[in-house]
């Protein structure tokens, strides 16, 4: 069988993805890539009045839909600060835009005597 010069661009361009797809490699392809938040920790946290804290944050993750790639981006500041020294409950936001929409996530925060 004869593969025109096409032909055969186009079987080693598949056969150089296969290999980076076994390698465990993240193929960066337009793929129709779209972006998910989640919250790293709890939704909830208890903090001790007076304790220190560290936000866990937030990390997007663009995810392609040609074999389920994950590219890890960046984390998302909150909104809010927590005053350790006032007891109550915060409410941290954390939101992102892009072209695709705005998406948001909240975390409470309960400071306890």
């Amino acid at each position: 069988m004869k593969l025109s010069e096409r032909s055969k661009k186009a079987l080693i361009g598949l056969i150089v993805i296969l290999a980076l797809v076994v390698a465990g490699a993240v193929v960066l392809i337009a793929d129709g890539r779209h972006v998910e938040m989640r919250l790293l920790g709890d939704e909830h946290i208890t903090l001790e009045y007076g304790e220190p804290f560290t936000d866990p944050g937030v990390e997007l993750l663009s995810v392609g839909r040609l074999f389920g790639s994950r590219e890890r981006q960046t984390t998302v500041p909150a909104d809010a600060e927590i005053d350790s020294t006032v007891l109550g409950d915060y409410r941290l936001s954390y939101r992102y835009e892009d072209r695709h929409g705005v998406r948001s996530l909240t975390r409470t925060v309960s400071v306890v005597d």
